[in-house]
């Protein structure tokens, strides 16, 4: 469904009620007044959306207070084959909807279409429905596995580079002797085996006092904002993230008031960071609102 996810942050809203006159004919002809017409339906269905443009034919339809787009309705031809020439038609598109005419790979899965506009509005009305935390959450789940193994993954590759240089294939259990001997005072006979042993030593005790103790739970956070404007924190929470498709849970919902000092405190690290930036210990950011705090 990645057609279906579109951030709202990336949208700018578009006037559904531009005035004609004064205009050329070219200028006319390039405002989609049917499409238009159908959004400024949708929108006495759903007052508080607003619309923003999905390409030639279509509008993302969106809370400005959410971080989700909902889905997106179009005018047009929005059939598989177009050999045949048709009618246009209203059409909403949700991750709500399956169109069983259709395999599911095709984005008229998703679609539903009318020549009739009221159709097209109870549709609209029926299936344009903001995302449920479980959903984000589950959509970037194995993203999140992997941001959470890199840390490892770079341990490892250190890990390696230093075992390169100190023997060969098969060394390992001399590998161990050494460990044994360095912790029994030993010294060597050569001073310059050293800089051999002690990358490897070092690089091996960075990655146990990294890892030990880490912990595997992630709790996925989306911030967005009511009708009144107050800010909300709708929290999933997963008990393993480094399993390859971690499973999310609904958690709690918090407002400022209420979200516990921890989170708190690791949400306001992570909103200093870039998106896409994953801090060990504290979290992912993958946008302005979406985050995944370790636990």
């Amino acid at each position: 469904m990645k057609e279906l996810y579109n951030l709202t942050v990336d949208c700018e809203a578009v006037d559904i009620n531009p005035a004609d006159d004064g205009l050329t004919s070219e200028e006319r002809m390039a405002i989609p007044w049917d499409l238009n017409r159908f959004a400024r339906a949708v929108k006495k269905a759903l007052p508080h959306c607003e619309f923003a443009n999905a390409g030639a034919s279509g509008y993302w339809v969106y809370h400005p207070q959410k971080s989700l787009c909902m889905g997106y309705i179009g005018y047009g031809d929005f059939r598989v084959n177009k050999d045949e020439v048709r009618p246009k038609t209203y059409m909403v598109c949700s991750r709500t909807i399956e169109n069983n005419k259709y395999a599911t790979y095709n984005s008229q899965y998703h679609q539903r279409t009318s020549q009739n506009l009221d159709v097209a509005v109870r549709n609209a009305k029926k299936h344009l429905r903001d995302w449920y935390p479980v959903e984000i959450a589950g959509h970037h789940g194995r993203d999140c596995n992997r941001k959470w193994g890199e840390t490892e993954g770079d341990f490892n590759q250190k890990l390696e580079v230093a075992e390169r240089a100190l023997s060969s294939r098969g060394m390992k259990m001399l590998l161990r002797e050494v460990i044994h001997l360095k912790e029994l005072g030993h010294t060597w006979r050569d001073p310059s085996f050293s800089k051999f042993t002690e990358p490897w030593m070092e690089a091996r005790a960075e990655k146990m006092e990294a890892l030990e103790g880490r912990s595997k739970g992630m709790l996925f956070v989306n911030v967005d904002k009511d009708l009144r404007g107050s800010t909300l924190y709708h929290t999933a929470l997963t008990a393993d993230v480094s399993d390859w498709s971690p499973e999310f849970s609904v958690s709690d919902t918090y407002t400022d008031d209420t979200i516990p000092e921890d989170l708190n405190g690791k949400l306001s690290v992570l909103s200093l960071c870039d998106n896409g930036q994953f801090v060990d210990n504290v979290g992912w950011r993958v946008s302005e609102t979406i985050f995944y705090v370790v636990q």
